[in-house]
């Protein structure tokens, strides 16, 4: 997609044209847009699912890009609200996912690999900077469910502590909270 274009926020957006002209013409059922909005998110949701222990993330990720399609009209917001809309359909799917699995339970097996969508975040935890895939995986698996999937949507999904309370349905603090605890753990394995 190339380096993107700076917002009036003043972030980068990775899509190379104004998020508003991506959108509307998505409205309108043009698929070079769809396709720009699907290569922005898809991988970052991706990630995101595969951390979160789904089965199936490929799956999954397009079982959210349904529910994006058919309801597209009914979205209202920039850039960042748009990605936090699309990662409060994910974190939906997977709460349905887990439901389903309790009412009939498989044999999941862990993530074997995240894949690794983004460049790393400016807020990434340095203990995490040099580590590989595989091992992420690995200390993540440490952390408690909630404190994984704060982390995940912050570092993975790229969303603000704001957007990752407005996903996750949790007081901005309490996510705050998770994130930081989260991120203690994790210095401490790495850094005993």
């Amino acid at each position: 997609m190339g380096a993107g274009h700076t917002t009036e926020e003043g972030g980068t957006s990775l899509l190379q044209e104004p998020f508003d002209d991506v959108l509307a013409a998505a409205r309108r059922g043009d698929d070079a847009a769809w396709a720009r909005l699907y290569s922005d998110l898809a991988p970052v949701l991706l990630g995101y699912l595969r951390g979160r222990g789904a089965p199936d993330a490929e799956d999954l990720v397009g079982e959210v890009w349904v529910q994006v399609v058919r309801h597209i009209d009914g979205f209202d917001g920039d850039e960042r609200g748009f990605r936090s809309w699309v990662f409060t359909i994910a974190h939906r799917r997977m709460i349905d996912v887990r439901r389903a699995h309790l009412r009939r339970p498989e044999d999941l097996s862990p993530a074997e690999d995240l894949e690794p969508a983004l460049p790393p975040a400016e807020s990434e935890p340095e203990a995490l900077r040099t580590l590989g895939t595989q091992e992420v995986i690995e200390l993540l698996e440490h952390l408690t469910d909630d404190q994984r999937e704060v982390l995940l949507l912050r570092l993975v999904g790229g969303l603000r502590l704001s957007e990752v309370a407005e996903v996750t349905g949790r007081p901005r603090q309490a996510v705050k909270s998770l994130q930081k605890r989260g991120i203690e753990h994790l210095r401490r394995l790495v850094h005993p």
